[in-house]
């Protein structure tokens, strides 16, 4: 039996091998494409009736993109910091901004 890289069955095995690099991402890009499209009843359901969008809006709120991209200067214009107050801020910076990590 001479098994070759280019085979049907390695290839189903790298991809079932790398699910966990992938398998996040595609899971967290279903659950925005389906929240972004919930008032249309997500990508494949039936459109809600009014009165069940009245429901999700008040259960979870309108809908907010997770996924949305803020430069360092927007997040500390957001945060009410002027240049001079982030200047005088401890010398020692905190775990999340020495990892870079902008939380909201």
């Amino acid at each position: 039996m001479d098994i070759h890289l280019n085979s049907e069955p390695v290839k189903y095995a790298i991809v079932a091998l790398s699910f966990p690099l992938w398998g996040p991402f595609a899971k967290a890009m279903w659950k925005e494409f389906n929240d972004a499209l919930r008032d249309e009843g997500g990508l494949f359901g039936a459109p809600p009736t009014p009165e069940q969008l009245r429901a999700i809006e008040r259960e979870r709120g309108r809908f907010r993109s997770g996924m949305v991209s803020v430069t360092w200067a927007e997040h500390e214009r957001q945060q009410g910091h002027s240049g001079a107050a982030s200047n005088q801020s401890s010398a020692t910076p905190t775990r999340n901004e020495r990892a870079g990590f902008r939380s909201r």
